[in-house]
């Protein structure tokens, strides 16, 4: 199943350069998203932690404990309750990172599997002392789990968005208005995904517009919904310029040989990390600095902003009549 994967990697730039990268990209963003040393605090989050960590051993080590004594309660319980469990210690060991309180819904379904075995035999002891006590710790364990799920979700302020509160009719329009914007092209208001895209939303549309399908963009930070709004692919085959991430002097001029090959009609340059960019990905800007030139700056809201480069020597047939900038295609210039 990963056979024609790997021939694909191989063929565009090699599978053992392709494995390196992703390793040095690994421990990178490894130790800039670690978690710092987790007091002893009384916290929703560390409660949570903790309780992601303990479950998996809990689990396995009882479903292992009934295996060896036969005490399944229906066939193959313990052997799916141990396979659950080592997937929730991958879960937990790539997703529970800083910031805790975003990672932890990623982590959340083996979690809550593993839990729901665990209040299962809880509640099946045959002795009514012993099941007394676990259902008692089991109750107890629950709760403070619960409270402390509504208060990193922000439990109350979710429901007053949905309305449910409110009767069934704030809920039929949410769901008519979300039905209708959904059904648009392009997305507006609080449904646009981020400041970047509501910011360069006129500029993506124009790309759309007035140039050629098979033109491309090069963006200096992440912020791929701009190349699904304007519907063009990324250059270089790099969709963003991350530090640690395809920065060896090899891996840029193989970006820049790509470029060379591809027609890159608009660079996307983020202010706020272009010194960053020019200082570790020195060969690439210095190529756009002698093929781009400056076309527009666009305000985005509580950053530098973006600039945008056009390729230098492209003739324009027209002019865009929403934008007023040039048009590079004669279906959407007006002369």
């Amino acid at each position: 199943m990963l056979l024609p994967w790997a021939l694909f990697v191989q063929l565009n730039g090699g599978l053992i350069p392709y494995l390196q990268s992703s390793a040095a990209f690994s421990r990178a963003e490894g130790a800039a998203t670690a978690l710092p040393t987790l007091a002893l605090r009384v916290s929703p989050e560390v409660w949570l932690f903790y309780l992601f960590r303990i479950l998996p051993v809990a689990c396995a080590f009882l479903a292992w404990r009934r295996l060896r004594g036969g005490l399944d309660r229906w066939p193959g319980e313990a052997v799916a309750v141990i396979a659950i469990a080592f997937m929730a210690a991958l879960a937990n060991s790539g997703f529970l990172r800083d910031t805790l309180k975003a990672r932890l819904p990623d982590a959340i379904v083996p979690a809550v599997l593993l839990g729901a075995w665990l209040l299962s035999l809880a509640w099946s002891r045959h002795r009514p002392l012993t099941r007394l006590a676990w259902s008692a710790l089991a109750a107890v364990v629950l709760a403070i789990t619960v409270l402390s799920i509504a208060q990193v979700s922000e439990f109350r302020e979710q429901m007053g968005r949905t309305g449910l509160l409110d009767g069934t009719r704030v809920v039929e329009e949410r769901a008519a208005d979300l039905g209708e914007r959904l059904g648009r092209e392009y997305p507006d208001g609080n449904m646009t995904p981020s400041r970047f895209a509501g910011a360069l939303m006129r500029f993506a549309l124009y790309v759309d517009r007035c140039t050629a399908p098979d033109d491309r963009l090069l963006a200096s930070n992440l912020m791929p919904e701009v190349f699904v709004l304007a519907k063009r692919g990324f250059a270089g085959g790099q969709i963003a310029f991350l530090r640690n991430f395809y920065m060896t002097p090899e891996e840029q001029q193989q970006t820049i040989n790509r470029m060379r090959r591809q027609r890159v009609a608009f660079v996307v340059i983020a202010l706020d990390h272009h010194t960053e960019f020019q200082e570790y990905f020195l060969p690439v800007p210095a190529y756009i600095s002698t093929r781009f030139e400056p076309f527009t700056d666009v305000a985005v809201e509580t950053t530098k902003g973006v600039r945008i480069l056009v390729e230098r020597g492209r003739v324009p047939v027209g002019v865009d009549p929403t934008t007023g900038w040039p048009c590079f295609r004669e279906d959407a210039a007006t002369r």
